[in-house]
């Protein structure tokens, strides 16, 4: 069968308009742990920075991570209070990563109840966005050394990403399980709680990975 010229300039049009399609924007949010703390270049050893790097043309990253942010309201360490925030929802993000909730358990231990309500909060600042970005919700990275930090670890295993998982459910954001991913070894966190460059790496590999794999099918509703 011959195709005449209107076939090939589809065709054409087609390759063209794939070539041209902007890359992804994506916002990172979280606290030290996202922005890069105790790097000796976040620029470029920040795990936004690793993302950027291993996605290549395909994505422009936003590394929006405050220092000491929280995810509950805190007078100064508030998340969303910070210009990082505001930031963020200036980005016009297609997708977003969040990872908040170790300076939740190191200044407000004893308001963890209000966690998960709080995570809520942040989701839904960015499930407004008219750039409707998809959301993936980050499980913690650990504390380290495990035997010091075991108290910590287990409110991290128990509390805090029990909860990451049901706001996700609720949300219909995905989950990307950095916890299970990522050592409790003192080479990946030097100082017990920032990653170093290798964390940082292996951060950034697993976000990618949760970016590339096809959004879940949704859920059949039950009429």
């Amino acid at each position: 069968m011959r195709r005449g010229p209107t076939f090939l300039l589809l065709v054409l049009l087609v390759n063209a308009c794939a070539a041209a399609r902007e890359p992804l924007r994506i916002a990172c949010v979280g606290d030290s742990i996202t922005y890069g703390d105790k790097l000796a270049d976040r620029e470029t050893q920040s795990y936004p920075a690793a993302l950027a790097r291993l996605a290549g043309g395909r994505a422009v990253v936003g590394n929006v991570g405050g220092h000491g942010a929280t995810t509950l309201p805190d007078p100064f360490r508030a998340w969303l209070d910070t210009p990082a925030a505001r930031a963020a929802l200036a980005f016009d993000p297609g997708a977003v990563v969040i990872m908040l909730g170790i300076n939740d358990l190191l200044n407000h231990a004893d308001r963890l109840d209000r966690y998960p309500a709080a995570l809520r909060d942040v989701v839904g600042r960015f499930q407004a966005l008219p750039s409707a970005p998809r959301l993936f919700l980050c499980t913690l990275t650990p504390i380290a050394p495990p035997d010091a930090a075991a108290e910590a670890n287990r409110i991290i295993r128990d509390v805090l990403n029990p909860a990451i998982r049901a706001v996700a459910a609720e949300t219909g954001a995905t989950i990307i399980d950095i916890s299970a991913a990522f050592p409790n070894r003192l080479e990946l966190l030097p100082d017990g709680l920032h990653p170093g460059p290798e964390g940082a790496e292996l951060i950034a590999r697993a976000v990618l990975a949760a970016l590339d794999a096809p959004p879940p099918a949704p859920t059949p509703q039950v009429r």
